[in-house]
């Protein structure tokens, strides 16, 4: 690692250690961080100067020298998540806007019969207007996401597309994830208990997606297609369309999916996110007829995605933050 990346992975450690309203003395931030003083004290000047921190003043003296407290500020960084949504007669994009502190500033749904790529530079346009300062965007969104390209989205006029496209009309960072993946990843998040854990969406008229984290690592797989339902072998007589119309067949495809995530990944809990059928139990019952009691994850049922789409969504965009410039 050459001396600049050196020197902006110590200003990123700095600026991590005052994240999530935390101010810092300056001994704090170099335990914190594990950098020399020196090197804190030239960190600290420097975003000073910038405007990234603010000085708080003194804190109350313990019998020593009173020392100095800085807060990171929040809004000097913005992060635009992005959230496309589709269903059979529409197509609804979200846009939230978080400072630092994962504060929601600005938040705006727009629901259209279609969407292009057109439409979204629009919007990213608009937002960057009002906030200059935004450095990442995160896209939540149907399909395959692999090399720049995004395909099987199922949205007219929204598939096929090189995100090239996109990007380099723009000096922010991008993130880009499954919309089913980014799921998964919320729901890890406000599950830590559980490290490893898997999220079955399965929409009323769509192929169902499934992601999973295993010890906080999101699975994409080789070329992003994990969890990608659409490809796996069904012997069904009838057609996984026909099931998903009633209460019955949708709970016997989810024990199907359940069934191969607890032969490939046996994870601690599957959280499933389904609108025709009101709980897990029959699952359970059914699973029950293949594995032992201890062999089941715990099951989940989650009445809506969404929350758990940006929260995933939001945690790639702060990772994304967070690697060398």
């Amino acid at each position: 690692m050459n001396t600049k990346n050196i020197r902006q992975t110590n200003r990123l450690k700095v600026i991590d250690s005052m994240k999530g309203k935390y101010s810092r003395t300056k001994s704090q931030i170099s335990d914190f961080t594990e950098l020399s003083l020196a090197s804190v004290n030239t960190i600290i000047d420097e975003l000073l100067q910038e405007g990234q921190i603010t000085e708080l003043g003194y804190n109350k003296s313990t019998g020593g020298r009173r020392s100095k407290s800085y807060q990171l500020l929040a809004t000097y960084t913005k992060i635009l998540c992005f959230s496309i949504l589709r269903n059979d007669y529409r197509v609804t994009i979200v846009y939230h806007i978080y400072d630092l502190h994962d504060q929601l500033v600005e938040s705006k749904t727009i629901i259209k019969k279609r969407v292009n790529l057109e439409d979204i530079r629009t919007i990213i346009d608009t937002v960057l207007l009002i906030h200059p300062n935004v450095k990442v965007i995160s896209f939540s969104t149907p399909g395959i996401i692999e090399s720049g390209f995004l395909s099987c989205t199922g949205i007219e006029g929204f598939t096929d597309l090189p995100l090239e496209d996109l990007m380099k009309h723009y000096k922010q960072r991008f993130a880009f994830v499954n919309d089913v993946n980014s799921a998964a990843l919320g729901f890890s998040i406000l599950h830590p208990q559980y490290p490893n854990s898997s999220f079955l969406f399965m929409p009323e008229t769509l192929f169902a997606g499934i992601g999973s984290v295993v010890d906080g690592k999101l699975l994409v797989g080789k070329t992003n297609i994990a969890g990608e339902a659409q490809y796996l072998p069904f012997s069904n007589q009838k057609s996984r369309e026909e099931m998903m119309l009633n209460r019955q067949g949708s709970l016997e495809l989810a024990t199907y999916y359940i069934r191969i995530l607890i032969s490939i990944l046996n994870p601690d809990v599957v959280a499933v996110c389904c609108t025709m059928f009101e709980d897990c139990q029959v699952i359970r019952d059914m699973l029950l007829s293949t594995f032992q009691e201890n062999d089941i994850p715990e099951l989940v049922k989650v009445e809506y995605i969404f929350d758990f789409v940006m929260l995933g969504t939001l945690e790639m965009a702060k990772r994304e933050l967070k690697t060398e410039e």
